[in-house]
C-alpha cells in the first residue's frame, strides 16, 4: 500500500507489516473518517484495518472458509461513519465489528436474474426466490430496519438455473434446467430430488402439498414427500404452463397452441374434462393462475392478454387486460380473489381489479430487461423480481 501526497504526486510511505501483510492483491483501500486508518480488502479473504501513523496492522478480519473458493475474496469496501464493509466476490456484503475483529452481519443476496417468485399463502411475509446460477433465497420479509432479510436455502441446490417455484405450507418446490424438481423443507433445499425426464418449464402446488409439473413434453403430478401420483404423457399440445385448484382436484395446463386445458387428476391419472376447454387467449399460454377460492382462472399469454375464466363454467368473464406489450411471465391472485397482479417482460407490473376489469395500476419499468415473477406480501403490498437480479416490494394503491 502506497501513500501518496495529493498535491505533488511524492511517495510519502509504504505501509507493509512483516508478519500482517496480505498474501493475495489488494482490491480496495478506503479511509477512516478522521484519516488516521486505512481499510482494505485482499484476494487473500482477509480485510485488514492500518494505523497510518504507525504503519501497521491494527485489526484483520479472516472471510475465508474451509472450502477453498474465490467467492471469499474481498473485492470492495466502504468506511462510512461507525461502518465498516466489505464485498465478497459471491456479492455477499459483510458489516465489520472493528472492536471485536468479527463479521456482525452479512447481507446475502442473488447475483444473476431472479427467475422464480413463490409467495407461501397470499399475503405472506416469507417468501422465496431462486436464479439463473441455481441459487434459492428464503426472503423474510418485515416493517423493520431491515425490511427484507435473504438467506440462502441449505442443503445441495439446482445445477443452473431454477424455472419455477411452488409452496404449500412448510413445503418448497423448485425445478430447474437441470431436468429435476427439488422437494424441501422451508429450512433446507434439495431433501428429495426427483428427477422429470424433460426439462420443467412451470410448476403450481395446492395447499394440501400436490405438486403439479409442466414440462416440455408431459405434465406430472406429485405428493408432497416426490411420490409421483401421475403423469400426462403426450397430450397432443407443448405444456407452457401449469395451475392446481385448492382442492387439488382439477389441473389446469396451458399450452403452446393458446389453449388452457381442465384435466380431473383423481386415481392416479390425469383425465381430461372436455366440456371445459379455454380458448380465448391469442397467444402461447405464458401463465397461470387459479384464485384462492378456485372459482377463476387468470391465463397470460405470449402476446401480452390476459384472460380470466370462470372454472365453473368455463366463460370467459375477463377480456379487458391487455396493456402488456409483450409476454406476460407472471401472474398471481391477492388473498380475497379480488384483484391480480401480473408481470412482463415489457419491464412493467400491473394490478388489475376483477370486479371493475376496466381498472388499472401500472407499476413501469419495474425491472430492467423484464419482470420475471410477481405475488402478494401484504392486502396492499406486491413483490416482484426480474432479471435486473432484484427483489422489489411496492405499496400500492388498489384499482378502484
Amino acid at each position: 500500500i502506497f501513500l501518496y501526497d495529493g498535491k505533488t504526486g511524492e511517495k510519502l510511505h509504504e505501509l507493509v507489516s512483516a508478519d500482517q501483510h496480505h498474501t493475495g492483491g489488494i482490491f480496495s483501500v478506503a479511509w477512516s473518517p478522521d484519516s488516521s486508518r486505512l481499510l482494505t480488502s485482499s484476494a487473500d479473504s482477509t480485510v485488514k484495518i492500518w494505523d497510518v501513523q504507525a504503519q501497521s496492522v491494527v485489526r484483520t478480519f479472516d472471510l475465508s472458509t474451509a472450502a477453498a473458493t474465490p467467492d471469499t475474496q474481498q473485492v470492495g469496501n466502504l468506511w462510512q461513519g461507525d461502518h465498516l464493509l466489505s464485498l465478497a466476490l459471491s456479492g455477499e456484503i459483510n458489516y465489520l465489528d472493528p472492536n471485536s475483529g468479527e463479521v456482525a452481519r452479512t447481507v446475502k443476496g442473488h447475483q444473476k436474474a431472479i427467475t422464480a417468485l413463490t409467495i407461501g399463502a397470499p399475503s405472506s411475509a416469507t417468501f422465496f426466490t431462486g436464479s439463473y446460477d441455481g441459487r434459492a433465497h428464503a426472503w423474510h420479509y418485515g416493517r423493520d430496519a431491515d425490511r427484507a432479510v435473504a438467506e440462502p436455502l441449505k442443503g445441495d441446490g439446482h445445477a443452473n438455473q431454477i424455472t419455477a417455484m411452488a409452496i404449500a405450507g412448510d413445503a418448497v418446490f423448485s425445478a430447474g434446467m437441470d431436468d429435476v424438481v427439488k422437494f424441501a423443507s422451508v429450512e433446507k433445499v434439495g431433501a428429495t430430488t426427483v428427477p422429470t425426464g424433460s426439462q420443467p418449464r412451470y410448476v403450481s402446488a395446492s395447499p394440501s402439498g400436490t405438486l403439479v409439473v409442466a414440462t416440455i413434453d408431459n405434465v406430472q403430478a406429485y405428493d408432497r414427500t416426490g411420490h409421483r401420483l401421475a403423469t400426462l404423457s403426450n397430450p397432443g399440445f407443448n405444456p407452457t404452463a401449469v395451475a392446481i385448484t385448492p382442492d387439488a382436484q382439477t389441473v389446469i395446463v396451458g399450452g403452446d397452441d393458446n389453449r388452457s386445458r381442465a384435466y380431473r387428476l383423481a386415481d392416479g391419472a390425469l383425465t381430461l374434462l372436455p366440456d371445459l376447454e379455454l380458448a380465448s387467449n391469442r397467444g402461447a399460454i405464458t401463465a397461470l393462475a387459479v384464485s384462492p377460492q378456485g372459482t377463476h382462472l387468470a391465463a397470460g399469454d405470449a402476446q401480452g392478454k390476459i384472460f380470466v375464466y370462470d372454472l365453473g363454467t368455463g366463460e370467459v368473464v375477463v377480456t379487458q387486460w391487455v396493456f402488456h406489450s409483450a409476454r406476460v411471465n407472471s401472474l398471481a391472485w391477492s388473498a380475497n380473489g379480488k384483484f391480480v397482479v401480473s408481470g412482463s417482460l415489457d419491464t412493467n407490473v400491473f394490478v388489475w381489479n376483477l370486479d371493475k376489469p376496466g381498472k388499472r395500476v401500472q407499476i413501469k419499468k419495474a425491472h430492467i430487461a423484464g419482470v420475471n415473477g410477481v405475488g402478494w406480501a401484504g392486502e396492499r403490498e406486491v413483490v416482484s423480481v426480474g432479471q435486473d437480479a432484484t427483489v422489489k416490494v411496492w405499496e400500492v394503491v388498489l384499482p378502484q
